[in-house]
């Protein structure tokens, strides 16, 4: 047992094994500064803003369809990990009765009907 002690003393001495007991070079010695450290937050995601309109998009879809305005648009795959928006209890008809979200709150509709006022295809009497 002694003896092993006496080769531990020569590992650590010539630096083939570390002595845990030794502060390692890189640590801070107390009394010294510690910089602060600031996160950045995180930018927000730039939303589109929709001009309003003076009804419902599922009041205004079929007349969009019927001018050939919009077409609707096929169904997206449902997620394998649903997001919290997620509602399979409302359907969109611009998505073609797609579950997930009601067609007041299809962003594509939404999308598609700012783009048709900008373009000025479509306008709304006041």
């Amino acid at each position: 047992m002694v003896g092993m002690g006496v080769q531990l003393e020569e590992g650590v001495r010539e630096g083939r094994l570390v002595n845990e007991s030794v502060p390692a070079g890189n640590s801070k010695k107390k009394g010294q500064e510690v910089n602060m450290v600031k996160g950045q937050p995180r930018p927000q995601a730039h939303r589109t803003q929709f001009d309003p309109i003076p009804m419902k998009y599922a009041d205004l879809l079929p007349s969009l369809l019927k001018k050939h305005l919009v077409q609707t648009r096929p169904p997206p795959k449902v997620p394998e990990r649903l997001p919290a928006w997620y509602r399979p209890d409302k359907f969109c008809a611009f998505h073609q009765g797609a579950p997930g979200h009601d067609t007041e709150y299809c962003y594509a509709l939404k999308a598609a009907v700012q783009k048709l006022i900008r373009d000025k295809d479509l306008s709304f009497e006041t």
